[in-house]
């Protein structure tokens, strides 16, 4: 584990047993403004996650003492690091390792080899969806007709209440939020 690298933007910790990952990502995030941390293993991860309390991991699936699935259900298991964001960075691109990532609590999914610069764009993007997710004005999303109340898990058409599942409730919210844009299967899954 090792110290954090200066910064003003908000703590990221990578973890990832491979040094030169780890630097690349690393000089990547602490050149866009992020305070970087480090961690090599499983455990070391879930120490500094509860330490530092960084608003978002990059974490590997295949580290040393725990793997990243682990980690990923430790981290969600416990109140201090439920909510931090994690976007799982791994060679493992088949589809049951994703699914498996995202259903854990993975917010997203990027495989190795990877461009630096989409992994900057997709902390960020992920950074700013949960700083929009606060209480306050932006908890009620409205597109079109159709009005979302995040704080509430309400949906209405023109004022008129919808039932719907938990399931139908989070893909509606999943299109408004990214609406204009393509959503994978793996990713809504």
């Amino acid at each position: 584990m090792t110290s954090p690298t200066s910064g003003t933007g908000e703590r990221v910790l990578v973890v990832d047993d491979e040094a030169d990952i780890v630097a690349l990502v690393a000089y990547h995030l602490v050149k866009s403004g992020y305070r970087v941390s480090t961690a090599s293993t499983g455990p070391d991860a879930l120490i500094a996650a509860r330490q530092e309390r960084p608003a978002l991991i990059v974490l590997d699936l295949m580290l040393p003492g725990a793997s990243g699935y682990d980690v990923l259900e430790q981290l969600r298991a416990n109140a201090a690091t439920r909510d931090t964001a994690v976007l799982m960075l791994t060679a493992r691109r088949e589809e049951p390792d994703r699914i498996r990532g995202l259903t854990l609590g993975a917010d997203d999914y990027l495989t190795k080899p990877f461009s630096p610069q989409e992994l900057v764009l997709r902390v960020g993007a992920i950074l700013r969806r949960l700083s929009a997710g606060g209480v306050g004005p932006t908890d009620v999303l409205t597109v079109g007709p159709i009005t979302i109340d995040r704080a509430e898990h309400h949906v209405s058409v023109e004022n008129q209440l919808i039932d719907l599942t938990p399931t139908e409730y989070k893909l509606l919210l999943i299109l408004a939020e990214r609406r204009g844009r393509v959503q994978s299967r793996a990713h809504l899954l």
